[in-house]
């Protein structure tokens, strides 16, 4: 089998540009500072009855919300994620009307498949928010998608509107309505109208380039990601993958270090790259990136299964080639 042959049908990892990225997404477009505090009129938070999972005590004060917060997000990181709700649970026993860990919860109802949970919890987070956190009402939206309440996401985005006033980020809301829905056009609309508010909002682009990628329309994704004014990893990922399309692989490499020169560790990244070295031959750097990948993430499906597309290869291959001719 031609290495080349079955790494070319490799579509990048594209987590990034996923509707579970777009929901977590830390640095979001839109106003306010993302405060965490609710307000005197705001209703009392209804926490969640906690399930499976115990929460370990946090070092430092055990009545701060905080601790039990930087607990969760440890315990988070190394996968506990019933453990990692169970503190986020105390924490919001202390502070039960604080957005930012509502959205944290909802985000672990999320992973551990409560999606009923998190809609409610997503919903209260946004509304306590009062706009105050702009990226809560992609994650309260997204939740009302995950469940098919389509109609019930614009209304909330409606209401949101004229509670709290306009936002880019109710914009790429209502876009991501408008594409589960089947109506890319009004969702490009949608992202555009939300980048014209702000150049660097990385949500909004991030819609263009996938539905741009999913129409088959690499230089669409390309020009959208040079005129945008987005920072970080995740605008040049899409940038080599948008290269990668169109061929331009030195460009495509390019990219992908620029990403990972500001995200050493960016596990996309990683895997695309990997992928592409194997198209240039490179197998052993090939190897390398792909098991830096499954190291940090180990359940990234396309990194596994090139990285076994590699090892068969060369397996079978009496001399481990530097180069494919």
């Amino acid at each position: 089998m031609d290495i080349l042959r079955f790494l070319g049908q490799y579509v990048p990892a594209r987590s990034a540009i996923l509707l579970t990225v777009i929901m977590s997404m830390v640095i979001g477009c839109g106003h306010g500072n993302g405060d965490a505090g609710g307000t005197s009129e705001s209703p009392a938070a209804e926490v969640p009855p906690e399930t499976k999972g115990s929460a370990p005590e946090p070092s430092g004060q055990p009545d701060s919300s905080l601790a039990w917060a930087n607990l969760a997000a440890s315990l988070a990181a190394s996968g506990l994620l019933k453990e990692a709700k169970a503190s986020i649970l105390k924490a919001l026993e202390i502070s039960p009307d604080a957005p930012a860990l509502l959205a944290e919860l909802a985000r672990l109802q999320l992973a551990l498949g409560e999606d009923a949970a998190a809609q409610n919890t997503a919903l209260r987070a946004a509304d306590l928010a009062r706009g105050s956190d702009p990226r809560l009402y992609l994650l309260a939206t997204s939740t009302r998608l995950r469940l098919g309440q389509n109609e019930e996401a614009a209304a909330d985005l409606n209401r949101w509107e004229e509670e709290h006033g306009s936002y880019p980020l109710l914009a790429v809301a209502r876009g991501l309505v408008h594409e589960t829905a089947g109506r890319p056009k009004d969702a490009e609309a949608a992202y555009q109208s939300a980048l014209r508010a702000d150049p660097g909002c990385r949500e909004a682009l991030s819609g263009l380039v996938k539905l741009s990628f999913e129409r088959g329309d690499p230089e669409a994704a390309l020009a959208a990601i040079r005129q945008a004014d987005a920072a970080g990893a995740a605008p040049r990922i899409w940038e080599g993958q948008a290269l990668r399309r169109l061929d331009r692989l030195d460009e495509a490499e390019a990219a992908y270090q620029d990403a990972l020169s500001l995200e050493p560790d960016h596990v996309v990244a990683l895997a695309d790259l990997g992928a592409l070295r194997a198209m240039q031959g490179d197998f052993t750097e090939a190897r390398s990136l792909l098991a830096r990948a499954l190291e940090l993430q180990p359940n990234l499906v396309g990194a596994r299964t090139n990285l076994e597309k590699i090892d068969h290869q060369l397996s079978e291959t009496p001399a481990s080639p530097t180069a494919v001719p």
